[in-house]
């Protein structure tokens, strides 16, 4: 059974509108945690974060995909794919750390966010009317 069966539209929908959202997040946020200065240090921190996430992500999806249950290994899985756009997301954030880098990420997110958004959209339609 490979890792990626039984994922659809809705999942990739899922994972744009969860990285674009985290985006958002923590550029918002920013003013509230210690990530506001460009110390390496700092960096560090956020990119051990995504990689921890993304690990961690990828760790439970593996695991999910060995589920007797389908939709529970398709749950699982789904849940991994949300921790693989998070840890994505702090990845960016500490790559993209200057104040005109800043504006790029912010203006990203929303696009990211609109994206999965229309994507769950059209994956909608699509089921109802058996597009694909």
């Amino acid at each position: 059974m490979s890792i990626l069966s039984g994922l659809n539209l809705f999942d990739f929908s899922r994972f744009v509108f969860v990285f674009g959202f985290t985006l958002i997040v923590i550029r918002y946020t920013n003013s509230l945690t210690v990530f506001k200065s460009p110390r390496a240090e700092n960096r560090k921190k956020l990119l051990a974060l995504g990689i921890g996430g993304c690990v961690a992500g990828i760790t439970m999806a593996f695991v999910g995909g060995f589920s007797p249950i389908q939709s529970e290994a398709i749950s699982i899985k789904g849940i991994g794919l949300d921790i693989i756009a998070i840890g994505f997301s702090c990845i960016f954030q500490s790559l993209f750390y200057t104040q005109k880098q800043q504006s790029y990420l912010v203006t990203g997110g929303w696009v990211l966010i609109a994206a999965g958004f229309f994507t769950g959209i059209f994956a909608v339609l699509a089921n109802v009317f058996h597009w694909l």
